[in-house]
């Protein structure tokens, strides 16, 4: 069900696996690097797309699932450049359960029937 993808997702980023001490350097590091070579960024984006949107589409199922997960994808590719790129304020700086709160529902959109 839609509750049990959001909730999910909600859990992975309470477990603060971006949130960890040296991850934002590293996160910066290969975004960078991902954006200034098109090599790497065709292989990222071929990553991104077996390892995250797939499983998403495959889950929600339906005509629309290709879309729905490219949204999924670019609520998160945008917390991504928001938060730890580019520090967009407040979500820069943010505690992890409010950015939570603010996104989800961007998420749950997405995801919804």
């Amino acid at each position: 069900s839609t509750h049990c993808i959001s909730s999910a997702a909600s859990d992975v980023y309470k477990r603060q696996v971006w949130e960890s001490a040296g991850s934002r350097p590293v996160l910066q590091e290969t975004v960078e690097g991902v954006l200034g070579d098109p090599a790497i960024r065709g292989l990222f984006s071929e990553f991104i797309t077996a390892e995250l949107l797939t499983h998403v589409r495959d889950h929600i199922g339906g005509a629309d699932a290709s879309r729905r997960a490219a949204g999924v994808g670019t609520v998160i590719s945008g917390l991504v450049f928001a938060r730890y790129l580019i520090g967009i304020e407040p979500i820069a700086s943010m505690p992890p359960r409010d950015v939570v709160r603010t996104l989800a529902p961007m998420i749950a959109l997405q995801l919804g029937r």
